[in-house]
């Protein structure tokens, strides 16, 4: 399968304390890796050459009930995560956090959010509910719903695991940026910070 964010930063992590120099955080040989221009930018926890990671498709109903597949948004930059509208956890930090890099760029760089649920219990009501909480921009986000059957095919592409626990959903916490011609170009674990992700896509 493919080695999932969290794979790739213990993998960074691990070399950088032997070598005390640099930290690589992606799979495959460096050259691979694409570092982003100054010292004060800061990468993803792993990043990746345009071509290098094609994002998986998937198609599943969003708060709508319209079929989305992720091809279809080829052209604009997505922010591909997994989330809980009922969560108690790390997803009331990502979600707004979401919503302030959508704000901190301009229309025409505004990326997608496209959330992909972790709990099959989550409806149209509740994803609403959440995105208006997290101040997402109205027209700029999908949460895709689905049987488990549906969904875990999706986690499982993304390297991403969910289970049910007494009262949440304790879930892989990771946010993928894809661009506009529908690679994988960063991950990051949650909780990340929103001005790299902003400064990434820029």
């Amino acid at each position: 399968g493919r080695p999932s964010i969290l794979t790739a930063v213990l993998v960074g992590v691990v070399i950088g304390l032997v070598a005390a120099l640099f930290l690589i955080l992606a799979e495959g040989p460096s050259d691979q890796v694409e570092d982003l221009p100054g010292p004060s930018i800061a990468p993803g926890d792993a990043t990746w050459a345009a071509g290098v990671r094609p994002a998986p498709d998937f198609t599943l109903a969003n708060q709508e009930g319209r079929a989305v597949s992720l091809s279809s948004l080829r052209g604009r930059v997505v922010l591909l995560t997994f989330l809980n509208s009922r969560c108690k956890h790390l997803c009331r930090i990502e979600g707004p956090v979401l919503g302030d890099v959508q704000r901190a760029l301009p229309e025409a760089e505004r990326p997608v959010i496209v959330a992909v649920s972790v709990n099959p219990e989550d409806t149209a009501a509740s994803v609403r509910a959440a995105a208006g909480d997290w101040g997402w921009e109205p027209d700029d986000w999908h949460w895709l719903m689905g049987n488990p059957k549906q969904l875990e095919d999706v986690w499982a592409a993304y390297g991403v695991d969910a289970q049910r626990a007494p009262d949440d959903v304790l879930h892989t916490g990771a946010l993928y940026v894809i661009d506009r011609a529908g690679d994988e170009r960063a991950g990051y674990a949650t909780p990340f910070d929103q001005q790299r992700v902003t400064r990434f896509i820029r």
